[in-house]
């Protein structure tokens, strides 16, 4: 029986390209490069600035939260003034020649202390309080952000690499497929139609391979970064 050597070739050709597109999305390096959750959570928390610019706002809060801050305790301001001078005595009919300096220093203290002023005082007091209450509830709320989109990232990360490992394992069976028919076509016991199917099937199935190892290095990126 005579076998269409062309067919063969182009044949054998697809089916090594399959399987290097197959080997090369199971390359040890490339799952290397995703980061456990627990690795992703530590970094995303080191790095994100909002959580240390939070973080500060709290200290902050928390500094100014004091009687004194709201003025119930007096305020003392210590100042010190100096001055200095540097004369030049040239004046002939003056007994006293050459250059003369001065030095003055002048202290200061000013004391201040409110002893009624209405509920003003006791006000600041408590508006210190709640902004101190309202930097901590902020900083929670980025926290929780930031680990829920971590956790949201990961997951994604984890979907993406069993939607690619299931198309893997359905470009595995149309390459066997076709590997199948173009078998019985060399025999003459299977009709073009169903190799041209089979081919189809098998560059449709490759594709889609493709497009997802594009969505799982995307979403690794997403959870690296």
């Amino acid at each position: 029986m005579k076998v269409n050597k062309n067919i063969t070739l182009k044949g054998n050709l697809l089916r090594h390209l399959f399987v290097l597109i197959l080997s090369s999305l199971s390359l040890p390096g490339f799952s290397q490069n995703i980061l456990g959750l627990g690795d992703a959570l530590q970094i995303a928390l080191a790095n994100n600035y909002n959580i240390i610019i939070a973080g500060k706002n709290v200290e902050i809060a928390k500094n100014n939260y004091n009687k004194g801050e709201a003025g119930f305790y007096p305020s003392i301001t210590f100042n010190i003034n100096s001055s200095n001078s540097l004369t030049d005595q040239n004046d002939p009919s003056s007994f006293v020649q050459g250059y003369f300096a001065s030095y003055r220093v002048t202290p200061n203290i000013d004391l201040k202390w409110v002893l009624f002023d209405g509920l003003r005082i006791r006000a600041n007091y408590d508006q210190l309080r709640k902004l101190s209450d309202l930097s901590e509830g902020n900083e929670i709320v980025i926290l929780q952000s930031t680990v829920q989109g971590v956790i949201l990232s990961y997951n994604n990360v984890l979907l993406q690499k069993e939607r690619l490992k299931t198309n893997r394992e359905v470009l595995k069976l149309s390459s066997d497929r076709f590997a199948y028919f173009q078998n019985r076509k060399e025999f003459g016991a299977a009709v073009t139609f169903d190799l041209v199917q089979a081919k189809n099937a098998m560059l449709n199935d490759s594709t889609i391979v493709i497009s997802q190892r594009l969505e799982l290095q995307k979403a690794v990126r997403q959870l690296n970064r």
